[in-house]
């Protein structure tokens, strides 16, 4: 090593080189689940498209026996209790089980009927009970308005749309949201053994969205909307193209439901072994 000229100050030692500056991650959102779902859907679409199009058919099958004159009531009752839950259960089972790698059949749609009947028709009682709670007296308030009208100015019409402004859309505004807020019921369910509280799905699916409230209204409208226009698209598709687009949609959007569960359940995870 060279001395250094008397008079000279000493040579600076060079800078160590400085770690690269970590911005702060980017916060998992609607977007970004809808975006790994698709991922998802494409990898292993025909088993994924083949487990919704038995959700889709199933679901219409339950609508047609609802329909039925004098009986319909009576199935519509039990598959509210009976089938609805269970098939949204198994729903998120296969949506779950593609998200953490693992393989799915499209008879894993029907596991919830299979493992988890009862944790699934329990969890759901109380989204019921709400349903019932806010449409019972909107029938009677509609049924009472139609007969005023009747009875004393014509202008049906006029008194069903002053209605359906006042109290439905709040009301179906309402029950949109109480429904969103029962979204990870599904997924709490499969993560939860036997032994745990009945409503402990409920309230672990009340935390996550509480706690991700815009995310889920965001995700929620895209849901909608998703859902909506593959409807559309399948009926323009010459009606049968609803076989190939609503099943497609279903999972996509309960794989991004399944995304987001994952994500953050896992945060929460890691913040609680900090």
């Amino acid at each position: 090593m060279t001395d250094s000229l008397p008079g000279t100050p000493p040579p600076t030692p060079p800078t160590p080189p400085q770690p690269p500056s970590s911005s702060p991650e980017e916060p998992f959102g609607a977007l970004q689940a809808l975006a790994r779902g698709w991922e998802i859907l494409l990898g292993d679409f025909v088993n994924l498209w083949l487990a919704g199009l038995l959700f889709v058919v199933v679901g219409i099958g339950v609508g047609l026996l609802g329909a039925i004159p004098c009986i319909g009531a009576f199935f519509s009752i039990a598959s509210t209790l009976f089938v609805t839950p269970q098939l949204y259960t198994g729903l998120l089972h296969v949506a779950l089980r593609r998200t953490d790698g693992a393989s799915v059949q499209p008879l894993d749609l029907f596991e919830g009927f299979r493992s988890k009947f009862v944790q699934s028709l329990v969890a759901f009682l109380p989204l019921w009970g709400i349903i019932l709670i806010v449409t019972v007296p909107l029938f009677l308030l509609i049924i009472g308005g139609m007969s005023l009208s009747t009875d004393a100015a014509p202008n049906e019409d006029v008194v069903a749309i002053l209605v359906f402004l006042l109290f439905m859309s709040p009301a179906y505004l309402f029950l949109a949201v109480v429904c969103l807020f029962f979204i990870f019921v599904p997924a709490v369910i499969w993560d939860l053994g036997v032994s745990s509280p009945a409503l402990e799905p409920v309230k672990r699916s009340f935390r996550l969205v509480r706690d991700h409230i815009w995310t889920m209204l965001l995700l929620g409208i895209l849901i909608v909307a998703i859902l909506t226009a593959a409807w559309i698209v399948g009926t323009l598709l010459l009606c049968v193209g609803v076989f190939v687009t609503v099943p497609a949609a279903t999972l996509w959007c309960a794989l991004a439901v399944a995304v987001l569960y994952r994500q953050w359940t896992r945060e929460s995870d890691v913040g609680a072994g900090n």
